[in-house]
């Protein structure tokens, strides 16, 4: 008996921003809605402000002496950085967060009755957040009491560039193809993200490729920063109230009125308690440091997607080759530049971008800040679609013998999410560029490699998360040589390949390779597979296998003593695969 396709449900998006937060819903197979929960008349953004003492007060509410910003910065912040986390502040950032988000969904469910009931929640996050820190968000949201894993929590900029595509497409619009560069600068992040999107012409409808995306941690917070010191270099008698928060205030203020002002004023509050001022020169030479680094990283994204389509290049070939220019050959390529955040509205933004793409058509948004959200509307179509990096985690679990008894090692050789390369780094070398892990053991061993779709709900056993392999082609390892098959009938599907690892041997070590490409290798002392995946999809949905090789991966269950394919999450799919075995 066939079952029924999967209906669609009504979605509602949370974009928290750095400065901002907003809230939409989108019924089914229909136009997204941002629902107006800011304190004003119509408006649909609500700081993300909180009182820095009272977890109870939140946005507009907030005095100004009293407000705490950047919380979504907070959240995020390692102990890799320049300061130390502790526990305490982490969980302080965590209520805040909670606080922040459980105030935007009361305002809207005050908007629109039965918003959350019998809905599917889809979250916003720079590009360049890992597993663990959409995981933190995810669990934020489930702990409100909504179904959120880490396959719901979504780029913000590939959401903004897909909220463009889809209106131009389902209103009557352009019907864009071609490549589309995203330029999305937020309050604490600056994303960008690089798409290709071509003509589906059996369904009327775009289909749409994220061939990389990428960001930094500087934007608005960090221009505000930039005129502060701007404003005191011009007026010395303020350098003593550098840290002054209605100094930093002021700045922000300025630079808003910069959106759509050749000249700007602010009666700045105590104890500045005096009007500054600033024109769109000051701005420039203010923010030069920013629009450098902007620069860097548009260059860096467009010429990293040479990186996960050319198979073989080096960063020395993309440094040297001409075919390889960024202003010559690689910009007149992008046929759209999306600027979206309220950042870029600014005209020096908007100036730079258009020096750095003079064939490209700038697509400026009515309604820029708006553009993540009514994105992730979209939320249950972006999720099939490709991602620049694996949303799956891969580990090795090493077996050997220490002085006679069996010894038992597990350890996650790449998290889902991780960048496999940033260009930054990667134009530092010469060679080719990918993430490896190595097993060390000084004895033979053997390494078990499998993959785990990951969750928010550390409870969910291992077992149960598994990620299976079906390889379709008469190319493929047969099994028994490195495949285990998961259950009787399943020749062409492994869940775990096992090597050996023999450190007497030259070439014994045993190695797990992942390539920006998307090529995997597993390499043994007797023998390696390898497999190109062209499209990493974070969720289930249909699957077309390519013309010769493909690969899907279906979640198994652990039933028995057998495995059993886990129908009630379906199918995680990745079509247009190329599997060799060398």
């Amino acid at each position: 008996m066939a079952t029924s396709p999967k209906q669609p449900r009504k979605v509602v998006a949370i974009d928290f921003g750095t400065s901002t937060t907003l809230v939409a819903v989108r019924p089914p197979n229909g136009i997204p809605e941002v629902i107006a929960i800011g304190a004003k008349p119509g408006s649909t953004l609500m700081p993300s402000v909180i009182d820095a003492d009272d977890l109870t007060t939140v946005g507009e509410d907030v005095e100004e002496d009293a407000a705490y910003r950047s919380v979504k910065s907070d959240l995020t912040r390692t102990e890799s950085e320049s300061e130390l986390v502790s526990e305490e502040d982490r969980s302080r950032a965590v209520e805040r967060v909670r606080a922040i988000i459980e105030e935007a969904l009361r305002r809207a469910q005050a908007r629109v009755p039965n918003l959350l009931h019998d809905c599917e929640v889809f979250v916003g996050c720079p590009a360049l957040w890992s597993g663990q820190n959409r995981k933190r968000l995810a669990t934020i949201i489930r702990e409100l009491g909504h179904s959120v894993d880490l396959g719901n929590v979504l780029d913000e900029p590939v959401a903004a560039g897909i909220s463009w595509i889809r209106d131009e497409w389902l209103q009557g619009g352009t019907k864009p193809v071609g490549d589309v560069l995203v330029f999305d600068p937020g309050g604490g992040t600056l994303d960008v993200a690089y798409l290709r999107v071509k003509e589906n012409k059996e369904a009327n409808l775009p289909d749409i490729s994220i061939l990389y995306a990428d960001s930094i941690a500087k934007s608005g917070d960090f221009v505000d920063q930039l005129l502060v010191e701007q404003l005191c270099s011009s007026s010395p008698d303020l350098a003593p109230l550098k840290g002054e928060a209605s100094l930093r205030d002021a700045a922000r203020m300025l630079k808003e009125q910069l959106s759509f002002n050749e000249e700007a004023r602010f009666n700045a509050g105590a104890p500045v308690s005096r009007v500054v001022s600033c024109n769109q020169t000051d701005l420039e030479r203010a923010i030069a440091p920013f629009l450098r680094d902007m620069r860097l990283l548009i260059t860096n994204v467009v010429k990293g997607i040479l990186l996960r389509s050319e198979p073989g290049i080096t960063p020395f070939e993309i440094r040297t080759a001409a075919i390889h220019d960024f202003s010559t050959v690689l910009a007149p390529a992008v046929n759209y530049v999306v600027l979206a955040g309220g950042l870029s509205r600014n005209p020096v933004f908007e100036s730079e971008i258009q020096q750095m793409f003079v064939n490209a058509n700038i697509i400026k948004l009515d309604n820029p800040q708006e553009a993540v959200v009514r994105g992730l509307c979209y939320g249950q179509e972006l999720v099939h679609l490709n991602l620049p990096r694996p949303p799956i985690s891969f580990y090795a679990r090493v077996s050997y013998t220490d002085n006679g008894s069996l010894v038992k090692e597990e350890q996650c050789i790449y998290e889902a999410f991780s960048p496999i390369f940033r260009f930054e780094q990667a134009l530092a070398s010469n060679g080719n560029i990918y993430k490896q892990w190595e097993c060390r053991t000084p004895v033979p061993a053997t390494v078990e490699f499998y993959a785990v779709s990951p969750t928010v709900d550390d409870a969910v056993p291992t077992d149960s998360r598994l990620v299976a392999f079906r390889q379709t082609g008469s190319n493929r390892d047969p099994v028994g040589g490195g495949l285990k098959s998961p259950g009787p009938n399943t020749s062409d599907t492994f869940v775990r390949l096992t090597h050996k690892h023999d450190p007497r041997q030259l070439h014994g070590h045993v190695r797990f390779v992942i390539y920006p490409t998307a090529e995997i290798a597993f390499y043994g002392a007797s023998h390696h597979m390898a497999a190109r995946v062209e499209n990493w999809s974070p969720t289930p949905g249909n699957f077309k296998i390519g013309e010769h090789f493909a690969t899907s991966w279906l979640p198994y269950t652990l039933t028995k003593g057998a495995w059993v394919p886990d129908m009630s999450v379906g199918v995680v799919h990745s079509p247009t695969v190329k599997s060799t075995d060398k």
